[in-house]
């Protein structure tokens, strides 16, 4: 229920930065939480893959609603790391230089696109939850 006018307020951007983020379907993970953040929400990104040695699904998530010192990619890094995949293989899987792979871990934001990306490229789902702030 928040207008693009609204969301342009609430973030300090202009219109045409919102219009731009919702026509190029692509925002930065830091401005989507912030963005539920000041809507009053906490979003939750869950990456899971079935595991192989037990079929039971593995889910690694991250909840932001005290965002100060938490990483913002933790539930991507998790996801990874618990799944072994290397920032170097990633960077091949999705056609992009590796100092664009590391980038993203050191300054802790992606595009949202590459999340979509690294969970179809790895066979994982990527799960969005959002719930207001209690």
């Amino acid at each position: 229920g928040v207008s693009t006018g609204q969301a342009a307020e609430l973030m300090g951007v202009s219109r045409q930065a919102v219009w731009h983020w919702f026509t190029k379907d692509d925002m930065k993970v830091s401005q989507v939480y912030r963005l539920f953040e000041l809507c009053g929400y906490v979003i939750h990104f869950e990456l899971e893959k079935e595991a192989v040695e037990s079929g039971l699904p593995v889910s690694v998530s991250m909840s932001v609603a005290n965002p100060d010192g938490v990483s913002r990619l933790a539930f991507l890094k998790s996801a990874l790391d618990r799944h072994n995949v290397s920032r170097d293989s990633l960077a091949a899987k999705l056609n992009v230089g590796k100092a664009t792979v590391y980038n993203w871990f050191k300054t802790d934001d992606c595009f949202i696109s590459y999340v979509y990306d690294i969970a179809v490229a790895e066979g994982m789902r990527l799960a969005i939850r959002i719930e207001p702030v209690k």
